[in-house]
């Protein structure tokens, strides 16, 4: 069992540094296109960054207060985890469409 966690451990780690990095090579050009700076293509990556810590952080709450949240609630968890996502995906190409744009 220590073996798949690790194993699911890695892959989430994966994969939320190719998501991050993702971000990084498109800030300053959409930034530079919706009238802003390198200051501010600097604040969004964070703000992407910030975003996940916040979600890793609430759900750590969540698992230290109730421990068995996981069993419980899996699909549940999982589903409103990918609704963010999907919130996030969406809010950031339709950022990314306006700058292309030029709107």
């Amino acid at each position: 069992c220590a073996e798949v966690a690790r194993t699911i451990g890695c892959y989430a780690a994966v994969l939320d540094s190719i998501v991050f990095t993702m971000v990084i090579p498109d800030s300053y050009d959409m930034v530079m296109a919706l009238g802003g700076n390198a200051v501010l293509s600097g604040a969004m990556i964070g703000a992407h960054k910030f975003g996940m810590a916040w979600g890793a952080l609430v759900y750590y709450t969540l698992l230290r207060m109730f421990p068995e949240i996981w069993r419980t609630w899996a699909k549940s968890t999982l589903l409103l985890c990918a609704t963010f996502n999907l919130i996030g995906t969406g809010t950031y190409a339709a950022v990314a469409a306006l700058s292309v744009n030029g709107e």
